[in-house]
């Protein structure tokens, strides 16, 4: 869990996001329960990434949940999130928590699913595990498909929108990362998903 958090494009549109008037409302005036990890400032969670396994598992096991609770109540929805890996996953929401401390967990991860809205997964599809340059990224192929659309929006890509991974969609999947001053890894990595299929804040 001390490794450096792979998603930063994102980071500066989560601020205006974050607010306590942000997530699901409960009664008339918008207020709802909060429980466990969810409850506690973000600081504490980038604490506990640094210097407490035990204790970020513990955080990272809630943030689960609620991923899990939001994909079940989100109309159109299969997966809330196009982010496979746990690890990029936790890593996002350590970015959002080091720029906004004083917020609870939850408003965090609440901001961050917000702003993940049009990318998010409408459909079950298999699950790809794609590799290039001994990196692997795990992907879900309607998320793929999405990725070659945008692609495609870009000018980088004509081919088939068909959720493979062949040459024509690694080499624009590179373009678009040389562009935008990505690492150029020829994956739809984290930053990359989050460049190419979030809009601009």
């Amino acid at each position: 869990m001390n490794r450096k958090p792979k998603v930063t494009c994102a980071a500066v549109a989560f601020a205006a996001l974050l607010s306590p008037s942000m997530g699901q409302t409960a009664d008339a005036n918008g207020n709802y329960a909060l429980r466990g990890a969810g409850s506690i400032p973000c600081s504490d969670y980038v604490t506990a990434i640094a210097s407490d396994p035990a204790e970020a598992q513990v955080f990272v096991a809630w943030m689960a949940g609620y991923i899990t609770a939001r994909s079940r109540t989100t109309e159109d929805t299969f997966d809330v999130l196009p982010l496979i890996s746990g690890a990029d996953v936790a890593g996002l929401l350590r970015v959002v928590c080091v720029q906004n401390g004083d917020a609870t967990f939850e408003n965090a991860i609440d901001a961050a699913l917000t702003l993940f809205t049009p990318a998010r997964v409408k459909f079950d599809s298999p699950l790809l595990e794609l590799q290039h340059n001994g990196r692997t990224v795990s992907i879900r192929e309607a998320t793929l498909a999405e990725v070659q659309t945008a692609l495609s929006g870009e000018g980088l890509y004509s081919s088939t929108v068909d959720g493979a991974f062949g040459p024509g969609t690694r080499t624009a999947i590179e373009q678009f990362q040389a562009l935008r001053g990505l690492q150029e890894t020829g994956l739809p990595d984290a930053d990359t998903l989050v460049a190419l299929l979030l809009p601009a804040p």
